[in-house]
């Protein structure tokens, strides 16, 4: 198992690389990135979710998805409580010090907030989506909805609150993943499965879903400046990639 997951990271990785290199090369800019970004979250991805769902109806795995998003929701409040003690303890000791986030980010409250944030929430859908798929094909995807379900919810409720001291609930609804997953279990409880002409067309764009993911990726590191850019999330990213090591 070990060695599926060392190898479908590697894969990833090569992509990443070529993207890497090639934008580094063509001088992509921003709107290149945000278009790809756009076309993953509102198109490649929801396609890939329905036509995960496109397979026979059965109790088994209705009952299985549901105790996959009762695990999510469990897994992710115990991340939020830890967060939250962790950082109210280190408030309470005074240990509020170094730069922890992005130089844009105005004070430090705001960037314990972006720090909580970023430990609680992974990027469980351009990264999560491929890594599952390519380990355990369309029933590790079909399963991993749920997961990304109880994500999207709580990022636009807990996230939400943290970062604006609102909560929109027409932001959770029209999420573009929330949509999907509630697309595609209406699909999954259809006495019969989707015709080939309108379902393929969904599995070939959701097929891209892995190689889109990491081009991007590889977008986005080459418009980094390396030697700026890179020591201010240095630290941040070491810390919150350790703690979520630790806690997961």
């Amino acid at each position: 198992m070990y060695l599926t997951v060392a190898r479908q990271l590697l894969v990833m990785a090569i992509i990443v690389i070529i993207s890497f290199f090639f934008s580094r090369k063509n001088q992509f800019g921003q709107a290149a990135s945000q278009f790809l970004s756009r076309l993953l979250l509102y198109v490649i991805n929801p396609c890939m979710i329905v036509s995960t769902f496109d397979v026979e109806f059965s109790g088994q795995k209705l009952k299985s998805l549901g105790l996959a998003i009762a695990v999510s929701f469990v897994f992710h409040f115990v991340m939020i409580a830890i967060v939250s003690i962790m950082f109210a303890f280190r408030r309470s000791v005074g240990q509020d010090q170094d730069a922890l986030g992005p130089k844009n980010v105005p004070d430090q409250d705001a960037r314990d907030c972006l720090s909580k944030v970023g430990i609680v929430f992974t990027n469980s859908g351009f990264i999560g989506i491929p890594l599952i798929n390519g380990v355990f094909g369309g029933e590790g995807v079909f399963f991993l909805m749920g997961y990304i379900l109880v994500f999207n919810v709580l990022l636009w409720v807990w996230g939400e609150w943290l970062m604006t001291g609102a909560i929109r609930p027409l932001k959770i609804i029209l999420n573009p993943n929330v949509l999907a997953c509630a697309a595609g279990l209406a699909v999954f409880c259809l006495p019969f499965k989707m015709p080939y002409v309108v379902i393929e067309p969904l599995r070939m764009i959701g097929a891209c879903n892995g190689a889109a993911s990491m081009i991007l990726l590889g977008l986005l590191f080459s418009s980094f400046d390396a030697a700026g850019e890179a020591r201010s999330f240095a630290k941040p990213l070491a810390r919150d990639v350790f703690m979520r090591l630790i806690f997961c």
